[in-house]
This record gives C-alpha cells, sequence and structure tokens, in this order.
C-alpha cells in the first residue's frame, strides 16, 4: 500500500497498451465494437470511461475503444448510469479480455477503483453496478455532466 501512496501522480493520458491490446484484437478477430454505439469499427480511439480530466486514471478498466466521433461528442461528460447498464454487454466483454491478457494488472486495477472490499468473485456484476454509482456520483453530486449516445444519434 506505501508504494501505491509515494507513487507519482498520473499527470498524462497513457492508452498505448490499451491501444495495441486492442489493435491486437483486430488483427485476429478482424473486428472491435464501439463501446458506446456497439457498432463494428476498424479506427477506433481509446475512450476514458470516466473522462481524464474528471479522474487522472488510466487503469485498463477504464479505456474502451469507441470510434473518434463519438469520442469526440462524449469528451469530459460523464457516461449516464443507464447508457452503462445498456451498454454492459460491450463493457464486460472488454474487460473479460483486458483480464484474460493482462490478468495481474487489470484484477488489481479494478479491485482498488471499483470492488473496494467486495471479492473478486463477483467482480463483473460489483464493477458495472459501482461504475454506474460512480458516474451517477459525478453527475447528481458533483454536477459533471451527464452523457448518452442515444439521445443524439447522430452518431
Amino acid at each position: 500500500m506505501l508504494n501505491e501512496v509515494l507513487k507519482s501522480p498520473i499527470t498524462a493520458r497513457h492508452i498505448a497498451e490499451s491501444k495495441k491490446l486492442y489493435q491486437d484484437i483486430l488483427d485476429t478477430q478482424g473486428q472491435v465494437h464501439c463501446v458506446w454505439t456497439g457498432k463494428k469499427i476498424s479506427n477506433y480511439a481509446i475512450d476514458h470511461v470516466i473522462p481524464f480530466s474528471v479522474w487522472k486514471n488510466n487503469d485498463l478498466w477504464n479505456l474502451l475503444p469507441a470510434t473518434a466521433k463519438i469520442n469526440a461528442q462524449k469528451r469530459d461528460k460523464i457516461p449516464a448510469p443507464d447508457l452503462i447498464e445498456h451498454q454492459r454487454g460491450h463493457i464486460l466483454e472488454y474487460w473479460e479480455i483486458l483480464h484474460k491478457h493482462q490478468q495481474q494488472r487489470f484484477e488489481k486495477e479494478i479491485q482498488v477503483a471499483l470492488l473496494g472490499n467486495h471479492t473478486f468473485d463477483s467482480w463483473k456484476s460489483q464493477g458495472i453496478t459501482q461504475l454506474q454509482n460512480s458516474c451517477n456520483y459525478l453527475i447528481e453530486t458533483r454536477g459533471f455532466e451527464a452523457w448518452d449516445v442515444r439521445k443524439n444519434q447522430s452518431a
């Protein structure tokens, strides 16, 4: 724990590892889907689910593929909890892939950021629930703008 506290603060977006992982998926499976629309994409951006400007977090679970247009549209907005529920399948699909390819890092990051005292055996449902709770808190209590791609479907 002391090592975590003594780490320098994160000041830059680090998405290269996630970008490479999703490129490997694209190369082997031939497709990646936008986490927010579900549309098949070949050219994508890496979206900070909870925006980097709000929470300086480069955890794997927080870095998911999206179209560049959707990522630009979302910007520093917070995904609405019901959008997270609607896109649960895509989020969990990527979390499972990340867990498979970077098991130790993924488990450590999601445990600290989303699971807290909950055991890892319920990481999928608890992770989604806590992500929704965190987003709801940022929207309702901290006043950040909620975002839902379904409300402006020009994407």
